[in-house]
């Protein structure tokens, strides 16, 4: 009915609505043309003023809080409900006049302002006793743990959600096999290492309620503290898991192997002079910050002193294999992975008799005093 009424808005090629005060106050506001009754009427930037401005008369407004439930309406109802629409069109016409003798193109300023997106309003923030009410309100509650006999570490296996990277390289490091999607999986990724891998879920917030129902009682469990050592501690208090010092490094940081090739210092020289030929080098590694992977920050990166901290000791629970599962001529794993001798400083070889490679992915491991500061920093009282 509109557009059969206002023929002349064929020039718009989307459905919207034009806001006469909006096209006044930017015309107003750029003083670019003055509306013919502009000396008479006075007032703030409304519609009453605006009609005032344009038809020499103001709006009559008697009828305005009149009972329009009754039916049926009044003469004076009928008069006032199409005089007002009739005053917007005549309105329309003469902020169209006005423009057209500035030789200003209406149509694309009523375009320009149709087409603009208006900036949501701000709504009050509620205030942090409010959230919380209303997330003790609808939070699910967590499922008691059936198994209430300790389990080894090696034993049991985990997949952290994108929000807790940072706890899934932690348990890395107490040897327990730990799933950690990339950052553009979504939670459907976590559904299916649970089932098809018989993983435990960990995660955060409203993720929670939306895997809970899809993993069976008890295989999901929501953690609740942004410090990374509360998360280490409800995990494995949640699951009774044991962490010895056989397991500590027994696993790849990276990508969570538990199979390493132990090489000797010759052969690892041997296969830093093969890597010299390649022309793609790794960039050096840098230390996580631990603090920001509470909360879901992580890196795949690690310092070097970090990978040369692991391993100490000939009883730990891994695979090791010799060095004949490396090809020192390609520089790879048997299992394919660029052995990654990038990250090893030269000054190391005269240090370093013994070097451990990732079979998966390649990464380099040594002997270093990184262990023990685990072991009395970080896992202390955890490890027995």
């Amino acid at each position: 009915m509109i557009k059969r009424a206002l023929p002349h808005l064929g020039f718009i090629h989307e459905l919207g609505f034009l806001d006469l005060l909006s096209l006044w106050k930017h015309l107003d506001k750029s003083n670019k043309i003055t509306l013919p009754y502009a000396g008479i009427a006075s007032g703030g930037l409304s519609l009453n003023v605006l009609v005032h401005l344009c038809c020499g008369k103001p709006l009559d407004k008697s009828d305005q809080f009149s009972n329009w439930e009754n039916r049926p309406l009044r003469n004076s109802q009928l008069l006032y409900a199409a005089l007002d629409a009739y005053c917007l069109i005549e309105v329309y016409d003469m902020l169209k006049l006005c423009c057209e003798e500035q030789r200003l193109s209406f149509n694309d300023i009523c375009h320009q302002l149709m087409s603009a997106r208006h900036p949501k309003r701000k709504t009050k923030k509620p205030s942090i006793k409010t959230e919380r009410k209303r997330e003790q309100k609808v939070e699910l509650p967590q499922p008691p743990r059936e198994q209430r006999d300790p389990v080894m570490a090696d034993s049991v296996k985990f997949v952290c959600d994108t929000m807790l990277q940072g706890l899934g390289k932690l348990l890395r490091k107490c040897g327990i096999d730990t799933a950690i999607p990339s950052n553009t999986d979504d939670h459907t990724e976590c559904v299916r290492l649970a089932n098809d891998e018989h993983r435990y879920v960990l995660t955060r917030g409203t993720a929670f309620e939306k895997l809970l129902g899809s993993v069976p009682a008890g295989y999901c469990l929501r953690i609740i503290s942004d410090d990374l050592n509360e998360q280490l501690k409800q995990v494995l208090d949640y699951y009774h898991i044991v962490v010895t010092k056989k397991d500590v490094f027994s696993r790849c940081q990276v990508c969570n192997s538990n199979s390493f090739v132990k090489v000797s210092k010759s052969t690892m020289g041997a296969l830093i002079s093969s890597s010299k030929n390649l022309k793609i080098c790794m960039p050096p590694y840098y230390e996580d910050n631990l603090e920001d992977e509470a909360t879901g920050f992580s890196s795949e990166d690690e310092f070097y002193e970090e990978c040369g901290s692991p391993l100490t000791t000939q009883t730990r629970k891994w695979d090791l294999y010799s060095d004949e599962h490396v090809d020192v001529g390609l520089c790879l794993t048997k299992q394919g992975a660029k052995i990654q001798v990038e990250e090893v400083p030269t000054s190391l070889l005269g240090k370093m008799d013994i070097f451990y490679i990732c079979e998966q992915c390649g990464k380099i491991y040594w002997d270093g005093s990184h262990y023990d500061k685990v072991i009395f920093g970080r896992l202390q009282g955890i490890v027995l």
